[in-house]
């Protein structure tokens, strides 16, 4: 198809000339291109190819147009198919340019949303940690700290009069109502404030010593809060009968 030469080109004429003027560009332009006119042997040589492509531009549009002009018009259709072809290759290579640019911004917007997730991960685990590690040490503080006042109260603890006849110092009895106590409120209440406060018993050691706290805080309520508490409630629930008994017996003489 680039070997195709358009003859209307070569006269410099268009489509639409006629046969005079087909014959009158081409006498001017053999006159021009005569290979008689140059000396110089390259020259000639150079003319005298030139002279024919016109000698043959004027005989093809002459003798044989119409045939001519229908080869013209396939070779310029097929120009622009091949055109056309190359525009919708362009269009795909870019296209598919696109889509890789695309495929690799999501690639990469995937792969830091991925960093970023991990990143916040580790710090959130790192919180944490951190919390619990002082939720720990907080309450290893108050386990020693409950130590120190618990051996302070001991004294009192071993002197408390106990009310309905109890001993005068925590008996057997007394322990295993505390230690009913501590099974059946104190350690599903310590359960239960794990899980709100969010804090791990770290060791079976550090869990006994829980355990021991619970119990000594249950032991402290009853002896220095819940005995004298009863005491006072039964030494009053006494004078209420004592007043009831003299009003009983007011009512009696009076009526």
């Amino acid at each position: 198809m680039s070997d195709f030469i358009d003859f209307y080109e070569v006269l410099g004429i268009a489509r639409s000339a006629t046969g005079e003027e087909i014959k009158s560009a081409w006498k001017k332009l053999v006159c021009e291109w005569h290979p008689d006119t140059v000396t110089d042997a390259a020259k000639k040589a150079a003319y005298d190819q030139k002279c024919a492509l016109i000698n043959e531009a004027k005989d093809t549009l002459l003798k044989d147009r119409a045939r001519y002009d229908e080869k013209l018009q396939y070779h310029a259709q097929a120009g622009e198919r091949e055109a056309a072809a190359r525009a919708a290759n362009a269009a795909r290579a870019r296209r598919a340019s696109a889509a890789r640019a695309e495929q690799a911004r999501q690639a990469e917007a995937a792969r830091a949303e991925r960093e970023r997730r991990e990143a916040a991960d580790r710090a959130a685990r790192s919180e944490a940690a951190r919390k619990k590690l002082i939720r720990e040490r907080v309450l290893r503080v108050v386990i020693a700290a409950w130590a120190i006042v618990y051996l302070a109260l001991t004294p009192k603890l071993v002197t408390t009069n106990l009310p309905f006849g109890w001993s005068d110092s925590p008996d057997n009895t007394f322990f295993t109502i505390a230690a009913v106590l501590v099974l059946a409120v104190a350690l599903p209440m310590f359960g239960a404030m794990t899980k709100v406060f969010e804090f791990e018993i770290p060791s079976k050691r550090f869990g006994m010593a829980v355990v021991i706290v619970a119990c000594q805080g249950v032991t402290v309520f009853v002896l220095l809060v819940l005995a004298p508490l009863i005491a006072f409630l039964w030494a009053l629930l006494k004078i209420v009968l004592l007043i009831l008994a003299l009003l009983f017996v007011a009512l009696i003489f009076l009526s």
